[in-house]
């Protein structure tokens, strides 16, 4: 369940010193959602692939929501989001 807090609940903001288009292209690829084994509480992902953490895809291991905040020029990118319906079968909710 602590995976599954993280990936479809967690929240970081990011500092970067580029420029807005690659600080934008970052958050877009940041957040659990890109992973491609996004969808499913952790605990399924990882009996799915017989319990090797190296099989799973490695952008599964990041936050539900990224803001990724550019220091040169203030601009704030935003890409992800909380998944309350996932959160909540892994947590049980509605069994």
């Amino acid at each position: 369940r602590t995976n599954d807090a993280i990936l479809f609940g967690g929240v970081a903001q990011l500092y970067v010193d580029s420029d807005d288009d690659s600080a934008a292209d970052l958050a877009q690829k940041l957040p659990s959602s890109s992973s491609r084994d996004y969808g499913r509480p952790f605990a399924e992902v990882f009996k799915e692939v017989k319990y090797d953490f190296y099989k799973i895809d490695p952008m599964l291991f990041a936050p539900a929501r990224v803001i990724v905040s550019n220091l040169r020029t203030g601009k704030s990118f935003r890409a992800g989001q909380i998944n309350a319906e996932l959160l909540g079968r892994s947590f049980g909710e509605g069994k």
